[in-house]
């Protein structure tokens, strides 16, 4: 169920241009960090990049947010920024060539879900229908250990326990571990996990 706080920001995402230009490598960072639980796709280099990503963009605007940062010179980079910290890279050798889209779109659909991630509305769907044998679900409680996590929370309590979740997920073959705003879908996770 939505909020009306959550169907504005669906409607702005889905209105709004699909590939998002940045002009410098500084405007970044303030990008990523608004994406939210939502993966950034994030293309450097020269025009035909661009527009190859713009049209990327436009048909799979679904699998998280995707920028452009003009780039002057060297190479043709895509780079997928998932979960708390993960980035993988992929060089892109011929932006114009025929099999340029395909190649991009396979990588990207294949690096979808990180090692160990947020799960919220925006990416629920690419969780549920992954083909994992199993999702494994890590709830934090809020600083004072009284309460629920919210927000920023959720994210310091993951970010501190990281590498122990990315170890399970290693460690047991087609298992996704997340962590989820436990106050914001406190009736998900009542209903569906059980949790009170």
């Amino acid at each position: 169920r939505r909020s009306a706080a959550g169907i504005v920001e669906w409607v702005r995402e889905k209105v709004g241009p699909p590939l998002k230009v940045l002009e410098k490598e500084e405007e970044l960072p303030t990008a990523l960090q608004e994406r939210g639980a939502q993966d950034a796709f994030v293309g450097r280099g020269g025009e035909a990049l661009q527009n190859l990503l713009a049209r990327i963009a436009a048909k799979h605007r679904s699998l998280g947010l995707f920028c452009f940062v003009k780039s002057d010179g060297g190479s043709d980079e895509l780079t997928l920024h998932r979960g708390l910290d993960e980035a993988v890279a992929l060089a892109v050798n011929d932006a114009d060539s025929s099999g340029a889209e395909e190649e991009i779109v396979g990588f990207l659909r294949q690096n979808l879900l990180p090692i160990f991630g947020e799960i919220a509305e925006a990416n629920f769907y690419h969780y549920e229908s992954s083909g994992a044998q199993g999702i494994l679900w890590a709830l934090f409680a809020d600083g004072s250990g009284t309460g629920h996590c919210k927000g920023h929370d959720c994210r310091n309590a993951a970010t501190r326990h990281a590498e122990v979740f990315r170890g399970v997920a290693r460690a047991v073959e087609g298992l996704k571990v997340v962590f989820v705003d436990v106050e914001t879908y406190k009736d998900y996770v009542t209903e569906e996990l059980g949790v009170t």
